[in-house]
């Protein structure tokens, strides 16, 4: 398999707690042939954006086996529920995407561990929301809350950007082989799914795009209008410990 494609985002952090999916072994062979076909479909423009998602969501709610979920979650990240669109698709996107049909189609697990923390983010929030508090406490609904609650927008922004510039980025390598961590793992799972086809990429999908980027650019003002309105709910949030996940996959041999 020639494979390129997605990887995970991840800070530096302090240590914290940690938990992990127990669910190794629930494998729901019905979901994960339904999920197959419904994932082909899209892929082949039998379906678009808007159908292929009410069947994910559909098949996540029907089933507990956690390697379906967590394909189902990385799905949504490579469609627009909000435009009716057939499949847009880079190289590594489509790679990634057969790679996640390979460990379906086998009876490999994709396991989640969950890692929490606390980082100098978390204590600029908090901060930001005594700030935002004190101001509306004093002054109540005025002209000086609104530029409080803006300021605050701003804030978190700020420590949006600072956490994404700081967070690591995969090897090449990496994300070649996500989810799996080394190529005797991939074969391995290979070997499980002999009748497994891995597709080519196809021609039809060079240069497709939901949207052109000006659409894009107009789209996102009001998104980051409503993050200065909703700025202490956005801040309350960025004050939780962060949830980092460490994607493996198992194997019954592996």
């Amino acid at each position: 398999m020639n494979d390129a494609g997605w990887g995970e985002n991840r800070t530096k952090l302090m240590p914290a707690q940690s938990y992990s999916d127990s669910s190794v072994s629930n494998i729901d062979r019905a979901a994960r042939a339904r999920l197959i076909d419904v994932v082909r479909q899209y892929l082949d423009d039998e379906i678009a954006a808007v159908s292929f998602d009410d069947e994910l969501q559909e098949i996540r709610s029907s089933t507990e086996d956690p390697t379906v979920s967590h394909v189902v979650s990385s799905l949504w990240f490579h469609y627009d529920d909000f435009s009716d669109h057939h499949a847009v698709l880079d190289r590594h996107e489509w790679r990634l995407i057969q790679r996640f049909l390979l460990v379906l189609e086998s009876d490999a697990t994709i396991c989640l561990e969950h890692h929490r923390r606390w980082s100098l983010t978390q204590a600029v929030a908090i901060l930001a929301l005594v700030g935002f508090t004190f101001c509306l406490g004093r002054f109540g609904v005025s002209a000086q809350s609104a530029i409080m609650t803006a300021s605050c927008g701003v804030v978190s922004m700020l420590i949006a950007l600072w956490v994404y510039c700081r967070s690591p980025r995969l090897t090449l390598r990496e994300m070649a082989l996500s989810p799996f961590k080394s190529t005797d793992q991939l074969r391995a799972v290979r070997r499980l799914a002999p009748s497994f086809v891995n597709q080519p990429y196809p021609i039809r999908l060079r240069g497709r795009r939901i949207r052109a980027p000006w659409v894009a650019v107009l789209m996102s003002v009001p998104a980051f209008a409503g993050w200065l309105f909703i700025a202490p709910l956005a801040l309350a949030i960025q004050a939780l410990p962060t949830t980092d996940t460490k994607v493996t996959v198992h194997t019954p041999s592996v």
